[in-house]
């Protein structure tokens, strides 16, 4: 492959990722913030597929791992920093609490219910992206 071929490739890369960094990043904040997370797997499932078969239409296998690599780091990164300590999430619930009229215990439990959802909506964009790729890429 040529220099401009092989940069082309990498432009569209950068491309893709920017775009679906956005996207994933759109579904987790819309759900997370409209009480809504079990919305977010089946949502992730959906862009898995579509951008699993954009990156294999824009002929970007060669960087099929560089994908995984870059979207795992950011997955983990945010499922690490949105981990409180008890302490902490405690401390966050109590206002919540006070705001909404809640029970402290129940903002917390709907904390971890919503984070769990939400990072298996990023593990469900892991599998369907990878099927998507694989299947496209075997047929």
């Amino acid at each position: 492959m040529s220099f401009a071929a092989n940069f082309n490739q990498l432009l569209f890369f950068v491309g893709f990722e920017g775009l679906t960094f956005m996207l994933a990043r759109m579904v987790l904040d819309y759900t997370a913030r409209n009480d809504s997370a079990y919305l977010a797997p089946p949502a992730l499932i959906l862009i898995g597929v579509v951008t699993g078969a954009l990156f294999v239409q824009m002929k970007l296998q060669d960087l099929f791992i560089w994908h995984l690599l870059l979207f795992g780091l950011v997955s983990f990164a945010w499922h690490r920093k949105s981990n409180l300590k008890d302490d902490k999430l405690t401390e966050i619930a109590g206002k919540v609490a006070a705001e909404t009229g809640k029970t402290v215990e129940d903002v917390k439990q709907s904390y971890t219910m919503t984070r769990r959802l939400l990072s298996f909506g990023l593990i469900s964009y892991f599998v369907a992206f990878a099927g998507a790729v694989y299947f496209l890429i075997r047929t």
